[in-house]
């Protein structure tokens, strides 16, 4: 009986190697693929593109170029940002036309204008508003410097600022409130996303002035 058994013994010590291998390989290949996805994250953390917003990366960094554009102007005009070489520009994104934080972050950089001038400065906000939008937020609260319409957030994308934002618990995508200055050789000299809009204003003049 001890004989016959022995077989049986064999072959079911045969199984569980092979039982055990198999959970091993499983185990090993799903370690792999989390440290090939840890990695990618690191690896994408330590790049140039540093700031992350959703599922966008900003394609900027400080000392690097300033992405290049052509938007629409609320005067119907077409802006492009390589024409303001030798002038400091402050580029902002903001949310939506005549809303309480966009029009104080507005009123902000009008008042501040001769300080602006003083610095060789000049102001561009960006939003995906249309051009008749801007033309009466532009009127209404009497600005002195040009609205830019970015209605496919094209160049929201450009610069990483469009990203998922969440209001009374529901998500969506929109414009996070970020300001660039760029140095008159056209390089970025300062970033800040997710400012609020009086701190926006005043390290915007902060950084242009020193």
């Amino acid at each position: 009986m001890r004989f016959g058994l022995l077989p049986l013994a064999m072959l079911l010590l045969v199984q569980f190697v092979i039982a055990c291998s198999f959970v091993s390989a499983v185990a090993c290949a799903r370690g792999w693929r989390a440290i090939k996805y840890c990695s990618g994250l690191t690896h994408r953390a330590a790049s140039p593109q540093k700031f992350t917003h959703g599922a966008k990366i900003m394609t900027v960094k400080i000392g690097g170029k300033a992405p290049e554009f052509s938007l629409s102007c609320d005067d119907g005009s077409v802006v492009q940002l390589s024409s303001f070489r030798g002038r400091q520009v402050i580029l902002y994104f903001y949310p939506k036309d005549d809303t309480p934080g966009c029009t104080t972050q507005a009123c902000g950089f009008r008042d501040n204008q001769p300080q602006l001038a003083a610095a060789n400065a000049v102001v561009l906000g960006i939003s995906p508003d249309g051009l008749a939008s801007h033309a009466k937020f532009k009127l209404e609260q009497k600005l002195n410097f040009s609205l830019l319409s970015d209605p496919d957030h094209a160049v929201a994308e450009l610069y990483g600022v469009w990203g998922e934002k969440s209001m009374y618990g529901k998500k969506y995508m929109g414009i996070v409130r970020s300001h660039f200055v760029i140095d008159a050789a056209g390089n970025i000299a300062d970033v800040q996303v997710g400012v609020k809009p009086e701190a926006s204003v005043e390290l915007a003049i902060a950084s242009v002035s020193g």
